[in-house]
C-alpha cells in the first residue's frame, strides 16, 4: 500500500517519541498518528489492534487507517509504518497526579472493564494455532523492560517460554552471579508451570502511559505492539513494572479474579519475575550498572 502520509509531513509533524529517521518513532500529522518500527513490531501491532477493535467493541482503541513498508537504504531492513485516527485525551501519567479522587476511583473503573473484556476473549478452539506470542499464532512473543525489548517464539508451551526468558539473563556471572540466578529461576518457574497458568489476551504494557483520559473517563488504549497470548499473569508483572503510584499498584494487586469470580494472587509470579529482571540482560539492574564489582 502507498504511503498515506509524506515524508514531508513526518519532518514537520510533532513527534511523540522518536525523531525522524530513528528506528522507532510515533509521530502526530495533525490529520492522523503516524507509528513505525520494524516491519515484523508494525504488522504484529495493526493485527493486535483490529483484533481488539473485532472482538472488545467497548475498549477505546484507534482505528487502523493504513499501512506500507520502506526498505532502509543503509541496511536493506524492512521498517512498517501505519496510519492511525487520533483519539481524544491526555496520558493518564501526566493526568493522575492532579486528578480528583473521584475521577480516580471513575478512571479504575473504567480500567477494570477493559481489562475484564480483554481477559474474557476466548482462547482459539482446540486444533487451532494458540502459542504463546502473537494473537495470530505465528506473531513473537515479547518481553519489554527498562534496558528495552526482546522477541522470540513463539512458544507453544509455559515451559518454553520460561526457558526463552531465563535465556536472556546476562551471561557474565562474574559480575551477575548468574549460575545462581538461573538455578533459582529454573525452580520457580517449574513450579509456576505446574499451576498450569491459563493463556488470557494480554495487552502487555498496560502503565498508565498508555491510557488516555478526558473528564475523568478513559478515552484510548493506545500502543498493542506486545499484545498476544500469554500466561494469565503476564499482564499484571507488565502493568506494574514502571509503576511508582501506590494506589495503582495496590489496585493492580487486588484487581484479578478466576472465571469463577474468586479472587486470584500473582504476589509469586511477580517476585520472581523481579528477580528475573535484576539479571535478565535488558532488565533494570543491568541496563543501569552494565558494569559492576
Amino acid at each position: 500500500m502507498a504511503a498515506l502520509v509524506t515524508e514531508d509531513e513526518l519532518r514537520s509533524g510533532t513527534w511523540l517519541t522518536g525523531s525522524y529517521g530513528a528506528r522507532y518513532g510515533v509521530c502526530h500529522t495533525g490529520s492522523s498518528i503516524v507509528k513505525f518500527a520494524p516491519a515484523f513490531q508494525s504488522s504484529q501491532e495493526v493485527t493486535a489492534i483490529e483484533f481488539v477493535r473485532q472482538n472488545c467493541p467497548r475498549i477505546p482503541v484507534p482505528e487502523v487507517l493504513g499501512t506500507w513498508e520502506v526498505t532502509e537504504e543503509d541496511d536493506g531492513d524492512r521498517k512498517g509504518y501505519f496510519a492511525m485516527s487520533v483519539l481524544p485525551g491526555s496520558m493518564l501519567r501526566d493526568a493522575w497526579p492532579t486528578m480528583a479522587d473521584e475521577e480516580k476511583t471513575t478512571v479504575l473503573d473504567d480500567m477494570a472493564t477493559i481489562l475484564a473484556d480483554l481477559r474474557q476473549i476466548p482462547v482459539p478452539e482446540e486444533g487451532t494455532t494458540t502459542m504463546i506470542g502473537g494473537v495470530d499464532g505465528i506473531g513473537k512473543a515479547a518481553d519489554a523492560r527498562a534496558g528495552g525489548s526482546k522477541f522470540g517464539g513463539p512458544f507453544p508451551t509455559e515451559a518454553d517460554f520460561n526457558d526463552w526468558l531465563v535465556s536472556l539473563i546476562h551471561p557474565d556471572s562474574q559480575q551477575y552471579f548468574s549460575d545462581f540466578y538461573v538455578d533459582t529461576l529454573r525452580t520457580c518457574f517449574s513450579v509456576d508451570s505446574a499451576r498450569n497458568h491459563r493463556l488470557r489476551f494480554t495487552h502487555g504494557d498496560l502503565g498508565m502511559h498508555n491510557f488516555l483520559v478526558q473528564d475523568g473517563r478513559i478515552t484510548g488504549l493506545v500502543d498493542w505492539e506486545y499484545a498476544g497470548w500469554y500466561p494469565e499473569y503476564w499482564e499484571y508483572v507488565k502493568m506494574i513494572q514502571f509503576s511508582r503510584d501506590k494506589r495503582f499498584m495496590t489496585w493492580c494487586q487486588h484487581f484479578w479474579e478466576d472465571d469463577d469470580g474468586s479472587k486470584v494472587s500473582y504476589d509469586r509470579e511477580f517476585v520472581v519475575d523481579s528477580m528475573l529482571d535484576s539479571q535478565i540482560r535488558h532488565g533494570h539492574r543491568v541496563a543501569r550498572y552494565p558494569r559492576w564489582g
